[in-house]
This record gives structure tokens, sequence and C-alpha cells, in this order.
């Protein structure tokens, strides 16, 4: 079962991801993101956030992988529709 605390560590890890991408540290974001996804494999947010990070580093295919990837998670995801869109 997913738990309080699990939830809290959930939102926790996405907060410090999301703050990194903003704050442009694409390395420390990227290892949150790939943390973040791996004790979360079902949450979109993190394949999302990795997608932005890799997309903002000119770092196409694999950005493209992650988004798809986010994609899967969130059928209905704006956000991944349009991170998608920006992929030259």
């Amino acid at each position: 079962p997913y738990s309080a605390s699990k939830a809290a560590a959930d939102h926790l890890v996405r907060a410090y991801a999301i703050a990194l991408r903003d704050l442009e540290d694409w390395a420390q974001a990227e290892q949150v993101a790939s943390y973040g996804m791996k004790r979360f494999p079902s949450h979109a947010v993190f394949p999302l956030l990795l997608g932005q990070v890799l997309l903002a580093k000119q770092v196409w295919l694999p950005a493209e992988r992650w988004l798809l990837r986010g994609l899967c998670l969130s059928p209905k995801s704006a956000e991944a529709y349009a991170l998608l869109g920006e992929i030259e």
C-alpha cells in the first residue's frame, strides 16, 4: 500500500527535482529525477522532468525517450505533448 510516508517522500523528491530544474542545475536535477524514477517508477513526473533536463542540455534522443516514457505513464499529459513538440 501507498503509505503517508511514501507520499511525503514522493512530494519531497519531486519538489527538489523541480527546484533544481528551475535553478538550471542540470546535473543535480538529472540525478534527483533519476532517483525519483527508481523510487517511484509509476509516477510520470520523474521521466518528464528528466526529459526536460535533457532538452535543456540539447540531448535530443534520450530526452525523447524519457518524455515518451512519461507519456506512457500519463497518456493525457499536455506537458508531455508540449515537450515532445520542442524536439528538433
